[in-house]
């Protein structure tokens, strides 16, 4: 398990980051918004500041380059899964 510095939403924001078994799960918290600002990689108005966009925009690329198995989203109930769009 680690820590992962993912400002953006907030300039000291942070995820979490658990590997085990062969899979990585991200728990992205506010780091985005929901599965479609991941998928689509933006970082929209509900989310980030506009003097926060760019930060928040690397926050969302690090975390999908993790090509994580599952990531949990604090405003979405919908889990991502790899390959997929998301399940409730």
């Amino acid at each position: 398990m680690r820590v992962l510095t993912t400002p953006g939403h907030t300039r000291g924001h942070q995820s979490v980051i658990v590997e085990a078994g062969g899979d990585v799960v991200v728990i992205a918290a506010q780091a985005v918004w929901d599965i479609a600002e991941f998928h689509n990689v933006e970082a929209t108005e509900s989310n980030a500041d506009a003097e926060l966009r760019d930060a928040a925009l690397g926050s969302i690329r690090r975390l999908k380059a993790l090509e994580p198995s599952i990531a949990y989203f604090s405003h979405d109930a919908r889990v991502y899964r790899r390959g997929g769009r998301g399940h409730a």
